[in-house]
């Protein structure tokens, strides 16, 4: 019994090692050829390789093919390929040969980027194809980037893969070997696995495990010992068992804490030693799961071409201070519109309307206080609140901003001049007694700024609460409940930057 069960379990380790070698050998092959189609794709996408095929000029195509080809690494030939299958330039010149050429000609409708083909036909050019789509500025079909990579580079990687009583074979679909490791004797166990990204297979080859040599042993040892083992087991294993048991609870306790972010950074002390040689990998995954939620909750808070936080977390911000306003804090709420921002970006272009709006975010950043928030709400709009301020100071703060706003723009090299943005603002001070919720705040805010644009643009205008308090049934509206426009509260209070 003990043989056999040796015997099976034997066969049953040497075939689980097949499946996970086969599949580790596997993935990294695939890796390789991702790799080398990671290369192609990004040469399609480049804009001179879309211009070549636009123009369909043969002459310029096989130069910069003939040029390209230097820097790709163990690549034999390199060329473009219109979207009816024609091949710019001289295939000869490009290395392209005819069994190349031949299958070209036949994948090519419909194309079939997955395949690999292979042409082992001379020994010292053996290779396998590689090709890849090239789209249009309307996503159309255009053509495609064909290149071909010595086996070479699959040769190196198995060679440097395979282990002692192995053999390593990439085959074809149809068994056609495609590149071999150095054949051994006696290798009669076999496992296949499909290499992602292609249409070949993996064929891993072993030896099997040889037990006659200890088969006499095992025989004696088991008649000898066999009993005290399985008293001592029986009696050791319960305890342990429930020990380890314990560690693994403790683990996974403090692996539901770190999903539900309760975790206190720190495990229970293990009692075995192995245990205590997995905590520091869980710790640091760990920190590294925390670490990366950090980062996470920036980037989801913040705009990505100015840096500012964004309207979610600008929002955030609002309620807070909108709270602490019912406590008695004076606090004005100012949303700015760039003027004359279409017009550059229409006449100047998107990446000098950006330099500008990073101009902007740079001025608002050196004119705020500490406790000041900004935000850019979206497209030219940002909002500005300042804590402890008045009317007064807050009109102050907006001439500040203004003039490091104007002049920024004068000394910029990259901005013609032509157009200089300016600034309306509209302003109001929080007041929960006369608004039902901060939502409100930013609707009272945005009349104001949309007054000041129809007024002429670079000014601020403050939007004047009607001191009616509200009643009782008003003060706990929806979160997307506003008073009409019309309910008696009027803009004034003009402020331009030159008075």
């Amino acid at each position: 019994t003990i043989l056999t069960l040796i015997k099976r379990h034997s066969d049953r380790q040497l075939s689980n090692m097949l499946i996970e070698n086969a599949t580790t050998y596997a993935v990294v092959l695939e890796g390789k050829i991702k790799t080398v189609r990671d290369q192609l794709k990004q040469i399609s996408s480049e804009d001179e390789v879309v211009e070549l095929l636009l123009s369909n000029d043969t002459i310029l195509a096989e130069e910069w093919a003939l040029h390209y080809n230097k820097y790709l690494p163990n690549s034999l030939g390199l060329a473009l390929l219109s979207n009816d299958g024609d091949i710019l330039g001289d295939p000869h010149a490009l290395r392209i040969g005819l069994a190349c050429i031949h299958d070209l000609q036949n994948h090519h409708e419909p194309h079939n980027f997955n395949q690999l083909p292979i042409h082992n036909n001379s020994p010292k050019l053996k290779h396998f194809d590689v090709t890849s789509p090239v789209y249009g500025p309307n996503s159309e079909l255009l053509g495609i980037v064909f290149a071909s990579f010595y086996l070479t580079i699959l040769q190196d990687v198995i060679d440097n893969l395979v282990q002692q009583g192995q053999q390593l074979r990439v085959i074809q679909a149809d068994g056609t070997p495609v590149v071999e490791t150095t054949p051994q004797t006696n290798l009669d166990t076999a496992h296949q696995v499909t290499i992602g990204g292609s249409d070949w297979q993996l064929e891993l080859l072993s030896t099997p495990i040889d037990t006659s040599s200890f088969e006499k042993l095992v025989v004696l040892v088991s008649l000898l010992i066999g009993t005290i083992i399985s008293i001592i087991i029986f009696m050791l294993s319960r305890k342990i068992c429930g020990s380890f048991l314990e560690e693994i609870h403790n683990i996974r306790t403090g692996l539901r804490k770190i999903a539900d972010g309760s975790f206190d950074d720190h495990f229970q002390q293990p009692k075995f030693i192995e245990m205590s040689e997995v905590l520091p990998a869980i710790e640091e995954v760990t920190d590294l799961i925390h670490r990366q939620k950090q980062e996470l909750l920036k980037l989801s808070q913040t705009d990505e071409l100015t840096g500012l936080p964004n309207r979610r977390k600008f929002y955030e911000e609002l309620n807070k201070m909108w709270k602490l306003s019912g406590r008695g804090l004076d606090c004005c709420l100012l949303l700015i519109d760039l003027d004359n921002f279409k017009i550059i970006n229409d006449s100047e272009g998107h990446s000098v309307g950006d330099i500008v709006l990073q101009l902007f975010a740079n001025c608002l950043n050196n004119c705020r206080r500490e406790t000041d928030i900004i935000g850019r709400l979206g497209g030219d709009e940002f909002a500005v609140l300042l804590p402890n301020t008045q009317n007064k100071a807050a009109a102050a703060w907006y001439h500040k901003l203004t003039d490091c706003f104007i002049a920024s723009q004068t000394g910029h090299n990259e901005l013609s001049g032509l157009t200089t943005c300016t600034l309306s603002c509209g302003i109001i001070c929080m007041d929960p007694a006369y608004q039902s919720h901060f939502n409100e705040v930013v609707k009272n805010a945005d009349e104001a700024l949309y007054q000041a644009k129809s007024a002429g643009k670079n000014q601020m205008i403050q939007y004047e609460l009607n001191r009616e308090p509200l009643a009782e049934e008003d003060k706990e509206p929806g979160p997307l409940s506003f008073l009409p426009v019309n309910s008696g509260i009027k803009c004034n209070a003009t402020f331009k930057p030159d008075n």
